[in-house]
Order: C-alpha cells, then structure tokens, then sequence
C-alpha cells in the first residue's frame, strides 16, 4: 500500500492510499470533530463537523469525504472553518431538548462531548419542534427504547442497518418536508428488523439504547451478550452467519479459533449463550449449541486444519500430566509455538472428564477420539496407561512440566453412609460405568442431586439394569439445576 506525505495544521503527517484526510489526521494523533462519521461505516458528510480548509479548494469541504494526496496542506483550526463549525451544532441543536440529565446516555453522549469541545451552549440560533418525533417512538419493542427527540439524524443507525447488517430495515424518511429515522414497515418486526443491536451501538445520543435492565451494562465486547457469555468468548454471531450461508468450513474456522473441542461442546455445552440471546425476549432463543454441532458435522473440507500455524521447531520440550481438556489444551497450542510435546495420562484413553465424566450416552466416544486425534496430528505425542507420581522426575527430562490432573475427587451428600454398601460419588460412578466396571445395580437406586451430573448417573444406572431408579434433591423440579432437556430424557427412560 503506497503512503504519501502531506500537512495539516503545518505539521508533516504521513497517508495511505484510499485513507480520508479525517482517517489520517487522528491516526497522526491530530484531532478533527465529527459526528456522522463512523470507523465501520462509509462517510457521508452530514453533520459538517468535520470541515477543514484544504489548498487550492475555494470552500471547505468535509474531511471525511475527501482523500488524502501527494502534498496536500490541510488547515482544521481557521475561524472560518471553527465559526461553521458552531453553526452546524447549533442546527442539530434545534430541536434537541435542553434537559441533559434526564438522559439515560448523559457523559456517555458524544453530541454532549462535542457541545463542549466547541463551546456550544443552549443558547442557540432558533429553536424547532420536530412534528414526526412521534412516528418512530410510537413503534416500540421489547428489546429497544426510543428517545427520538433526541435523534440528531446522523443516519448512523441507517448505515449500520444497511451495511453492517445488511438487513436495511431503517430508512430517512420525509414528511411534510421534515425528515426522521423511520422503518420499513408498520413495525420494526415488519420491518425486517433482526434486533441485533447495531444501531444502538453507532448512534452517538441516546435516541436509541437497550431497553434499561433488560441487559447487563454492554462495553466493548460485550454489546454482544451471547459473545459475552460465552466463557470462550467465541464469535458466535460470525458462526451463525456462515451456516445461514452453509459456509459450514468457514463456521468452524471461527469456533476453532477458540475452541479445542468444539465438536464435544456441541453435545455437553451448557449454553450460556442461549440465556443471553437477544431473540429470546422476542420469541426463543437462537439453538446456539445445535448449530455448532451441525457445523461441525457438515464440514466436509476441514479447510481451517490446513490454515493452521506451526512454528519452527524450538528445541525446547514439555512434559505434560494428564490427557484431559486442559492437558490437551495445554499441548495444541505448545505443539504450534513449535516445542515437542508429550502427555502422559494414567488412564487407557485421552480425553479425562470428556471420555470418564461425560456418559456415552451424551457425547459418543467417536467424537472424542476424533478431536483428541487432532491434536496428535501435530505432532503431540500422548503416552496412556502411564501413572506420574512425581512432577520432579519429569523435570529431570523436559525443560518444562504442565500438571494438568484436574478435578477428580466427587463431591458426597452429607449423609452418614457408613456400613452401606454399594454407594458412590457421581465422578467415581461415571468413571466405573466408561471401564464397564460396575458392580450389579440390585433393584432400586437412589441418586442424591438435581443437576446434569445427577440425571448423567441415574441415565447410567437405567442402563445398567436398575429396574427403579430415583432421583432425590432439595430443588424443586423446576428449580433443579439440571437442563429441561436432560430431566424431559431421564423421566422418558423411566427415572
């Protein structure tokens, strides 16, 4: 990309091709107000805050509309250019209320940061009622809250529903030659409004915001709640994206990015996100965990293993305990950082609480086999049925040990079992039932505990001839901390 030199102000700054003179001033740390402009949304030119003088040009123009070239002189501070300024602030503020503190975005409000930079008041050239205000806040949902008085018709909101979203569900519209931000449609519904919350994180006043309590106060990241809840932090809108196109490879290279066993995610994950969606409070949420699984399953290429990084060989070398999620977390990306890597896991197969926690009944073995051939695909060499009883001799042999045992000691009731036989922990139970090692049920079992781990090892019991099976806890059913999904399965196989 060719960069060129140019001034503003006097001072020497430096451009790339395609950049707006806007975009290169503040990259070179000179400041130049705007308000319409955006850094994910093409300019457009409305508010004129941006105006600067440029040499040769008869009139300022707009900053953000006009590129940067070869020798360009910029001036951003003339009086003319600061005297237009105001003027235009002060026409958006005519029809703005004067109360800042009522507002719900008051100090987080860019037209009340640029009010200030420009020395701007109330005080202002004329004072006009907006007679349309009411067609867009009288079209109300229950994920948004509309202010529309104070829309300042930067057409943000507009340009981010066109070209962010490509949904286009907000238009200008002009009546009775007055123009406001309306929908296409008799409701935002109608409209093709998707809800996904672009135009409240562009518009810069608080015309349109979250409906208040209804999420958790959003920054950053976080504007997207199901991202944000996901312990991953995965791009779950991006991934949802690609398999509504049935670009499944490109869906999976976006859970890859995160994920280490996404296709057992798929099975066991307890979707946070879902409690998050946005498209829950309208109707349901989105199946967030169903779609990464079937991803997963339609991904015929496996495209994003060829676009995995390796590093040169380090020469250094780790020794890691354990074959579970961690450990074999832990050897992917050790492996791609090129250093030789072996796990040593005690157990027959990798995999720890995926293949010894997890009943087959939820995630099939296959799957675990596969993700945990991945990681040995790289280079990862897993050493099972042997048994570390000291990091130290480790040591003596790898430049680095990783202990990675996890957590295997179950959590018991407390319920005085002793001289009872034939009772377990739920973790000790599973493990029993993966080795095929359990002891005959008898007749009628009792499972102390109302979560997934409960319902896990009554399904498992069910399975190893049990003919009553009864799970016992201090929850209400539906207070039990076990998923719908799981209970609605256990009552259908008779617990």
């Amino acid at each position: 990309m060719r960069n060129f030199a140019l001034t503003v102000n006097g001072a020497p700054i430096t451009a790339h091709e395609g950049q707006s003179v806007l975009e290169a001033a503040l990259a070179a740390g000179i400041y130049i107000p705007s308000l319409c402009s955006h850094p994910d949304l093409k300019p457009q030119g409305g508010c004129k805050l941006c105006l600067v003088e440029v040499e040769g040009q008869e009139n300022p123009v707009c900053s953000c509309e006009t590129k940067a070239a070869e020798g360009m002189r910029v001036l951003s501070d003339t009086e003319l250019v600061k005297r237009l300024r105001r003027t235009s602030m002060e026409l958006m503020l005519a029809s703005h209320p004067t109360d800042c503190t009522s507002c719900s975005a008051y100090l987080n409000c860019e037209l009340q940061a640029l009010m200030q930079y420009l020395g701007v008041a109330h005080s202002r050239l004329r004072s006009v009622e907006k007679r349309n205000v009411a067609k867009s806040n009288g079209l109300t949902d229950p994920l948004i809250k509309r202010d529309m008085v104070r829309c300042i018709q930067c057409g943000r909101c507009v340009r981010a529903c066109e070209e962010l979203r490509g949904v286009g569900a907000l238009e200008m519209k002009v009546e009775n030659g007055e123009s406001y931000v309306g929908v296409k449609g008799a409701s935002y519904l109608d409209g093709g409004c998707r809800f996904c919350g672009a135009c409240i994180e562009v518009c810069p006043t608080g015309a349109i915001q979250d409906t208040p309590g209804l999420f958790k106060a959003l920054k950053g990241e976080s504007l997207v709640p199901c991202k944000a809840e996901c312990p991953a932090h995965v791009d779950i809108p991006r991934y949802v994206r690609f398999a509504r196109e049935k670009k499944y490879s490109n869906a999976v290279e976006v859970l890859r990015e995160r994920l280490t066993f996404p296709h057992a995610l798929g099975y066991v994950c307890s979707h946070k996100c879902e409690f998050s969606c946005k498209r829950g409070h309208l109707d349901e949420a989105v199946s967030i965990k169903e779609i990464k699984k079937f991803c997963l399953e339609n991904d015929k290429s496996s495209s994003w293993f060829l676009k995995v990084k390796k590093l040169e060989i380090s020469g250094k070398t780790v020794g890691i305990i354990g074959a579970g999620p961690c450990g074999l977390t832990a050897a992917w990306h050790l492996a791609r950082k090129g250093h030789k890597v072996e796990v040593f896991e005690r157990r027959p197969l990798p995999g720890g609480m995926l293949r010894y926690g997890i009943p087959k009944h939820r995630l099939d073995r296959s799957v675990v086999d596969s993700e945990a051939g991945i990681i040995t695909s790289i280079g990862v060499e897993i050493k099972s049925g042997t048994e570390i009883t000291s990091a130290l001799s480790l040591k003596e042999r790898y430049g680095a040990v990783f202990i990675a045992v996890g957590a295997q000691l179950g959590a018991r009731a407390p319920v005085d079992v002793s001289g009872c036989q034939n009772v377990w922990q739920a973790v000790e139970f599973c493990a029993l039932a993966e080795q095929d090692a359990l002891p005959p049920m008898g007749s009628f079992v009792t499972v102390l505990g109302g979560g997934n781990v409960a319902l896990d090892c009554a399904r498992i019991a069910v399975r190893a001839g049990a003919k009553r099976v009864r799970v016992a806890c201090l929850e209400s059913r539906v207070a039990m901390l076990a998923e719908k999904d799981e209970i609605t399965a256990a009552l259908s196989e008779g617990v």
